[in-house]
């Protein structure tokens, strides 16, 4: 498991996650099991910080994984839309840092809820929070995690009855259970899974099985 010393390490790891999510994300490499680890490090990062630390460890997260994603913002608003170009670099930077509050808000949140819950509402704080952004102000209801996963039908089948924010929580809960993982690897630690995380392990287990049994009928109905 990793260790840190201070600021900077958390910082290290925060953009190691960015990148890592990136590399996952539709578009440029679409490389989807990374999406899988991809929290891990920061999850990492924001072991044993405050709350200030959380909310500028996620903030960090958010502003380079969303430059990284919506770099687009800048050739679309100049090439196409006239803007000049230092004005359409400022528009980017803008909405990047106004999609990072919401990592952030997943940072200072996980300070925050009770530590031995954290394996069943690490997901629901970061699905609540990709919910809020696509309705707040119009809503930004793209680049969502649960989008990552698009060319794996056999493990989003239940998406069309519960929506891609279910793939979303799978996503973010398997990345804190293999965090808590690795984290019991580490000498004098319990390495008993809490209840939390038995529950926890137990959804995302259900929930992967209910789409391969989908995709499974999928295919069968499509042979007939």
């Amino acid at each position: 498991m990793f260790s840190h010393r201070g600021m900077p390490a958390r910082i290290a790891l925060a953009l190691a996650a960015a990148l890592v999510l990136f590399a996952a994300a539709p578009g440029r490499w679409q490389i989807a099991p990374l999406a899988w680890v991809g929290l891990v490090p920061l999850f990492s990062a924001l072991e044993g910080c405050g709350r200030g630390q959380g909310f500028i460890t996620g903030f960090v997260f958010g502003l380079a994984y969303n430059l990284l994603l919506v770099y687009w913002v800048v050739v679309a608003l100049h090439r196409f839309g006239g803007l000049p170009y230092a004005a359409a670099i400022l528009v980017l930077l803008l909405l990047a840092a106004y999609l990072a509050l919401y990592p952030a808000l997943f940072a200072l949140f996980t300070r925050i809820l009770p530590a031995s819950l954290l394996p069943l509402l690490a997901g629901c704080a970061w699905v609540g929070l990709d919910w809020l952004k696509g309705v707040f102000l119009t809503g930004f209801p793209w680049m969502d995690l649960g989008y990552d996963l698009y060319r794996q039908p056999r493990l989003i089948q239940a998406a069309s009855l519960l929506g891609h924010h279910a793939v979303t929580f799978a996503l973010v809960t398997v990345n804190f259970l293999l965090y808590r993982l690795l984290l019991r690897r580490r000498p004098g630690r319990n390495r008993r899974a809490t209840l939390a995380e038995i529950a926890a392990a137990a959804v995302v287990l259900a929930f992967l099985a209910a789409n391969l049994i989908a995709a499974r009928e999928v295919a069968r109905q499509t042979a007939a």
